[in-house]
């Protein structure tokens, strides 16, 4: 690599062979177009191997990101060498959502703001999960606007009929959330995330334990379950990390195959 010239950069990467590989994952240095190009038009090898390499500009990132390739999303999750734009860490985000192993990554890293955080909380572990609701206290303005107050009525009898569909459209109307894409985290099995959305509509946490009893929410009295939220998450904290869903779906709604899945029926309140 210390001999390579641009010369011989261009003979290997032509080659289009092991040897090529190495030196675009390695730190052999590339023209800023050859990498452009490559992240653009290369083979999906290619790609993959660019995908390791240190020096990605913020451009080239989003250029290898549009391939949604997961090979290429969990090297650059894993790559704690590279500092990530906010527009890359979205997209990996939203991505992760129904993505466990890529959202673990993800959380994994430094540099990752407490919005992004927050949107993966459904795989976030005990700790991650106590450490994003502190976040969302001290990143919370308890001046927010509230929401919209006209659904409580729908709210309260979705609740208490066990109606899912019902619950999940008026939510979604008051937090400002694609309704399939809210539906899908409200299933995560805990029960947090849907005491988070209740909390942040101002609802009685007697109500709010009722909707979350579901047999189905096995994990409910887990660290960083329901009575975590109930016991340390206000109403505005709690709006907070709704808002963040809400940014994120805005952000990039045709990315995770969630957001264009129907409602579905299923034993427990929310599915």
């Amino acid at each position: 690599a210390g001999m390579m010239t641009p010369c011989l950069v261009d003979i290997f990467v032509g080659r289009q062979d092991r040897s090529s590989l190495v030196v675009l994952s390695e730190d052999v240095t590339l023209a800023d177009e050859t990498v452009l190009k490559l992240a653009r038009t290369g083979s999906t090898v290619i790609a993959r191997a660019l995908a390791a390499r240190n020096d990605l500009s913020d451009t080239a990132m989003m250029l290898l990101l549009d391939r949604n390739d997961p090979v290429i999303d969990q090297t650059l999750a894993d790559h704690a060498g590279a500092a990530l734009p906010d527009a890359a860490l979205d997209a990996l985000a939203l991505r992760g959502l129904d993505n466990a192993a890529l959202a673990r990554q993800i959380l994994s890293r430094s540099d990752i703001s407490a919005r992004t955080r927050a949107v993966l909380f459904n795989h976030a572990n005990s700790r991650q999960r106590i450490g994003i609701l502190r976040d969302a206290e001290a990143f919370a303005s308890h001046k927010l606007t509230l929401v919209i107050t006209d659904g409580l009525d729908d709210v309260r009898a979705a609740i208490e009929n066990g109606e899912a569909a019902r619950l999940t459209l008026t939510l979604s109307a008051m937090l400002n959330i694609p309704t399939a894409f809210l539906f899908s985290l409200l299933g995560e099995k805990s029960g947090a995330l849907l005491a988070i959305a209740l909390t942040a509509v101002d609802m009685p946490e007697a109500l709010i334990r009722r909707a979350c009893t579901s047999t189905s929410f096995s994990r409910a009295g887990m660290p960083g379950g329901v009575e975590d939220v109930l016991e340390t998450t206000s109403a505005a904290a709690a709006r907070w990390i709704m808002q963040a869903y809400a940014a994120l779906s805005v952000g990039g709604q045709s990315s995770p195959s969630m957001l264009d899945t129907p409602l579905e029926a299923s034993e427990r309140l929310i599915a």
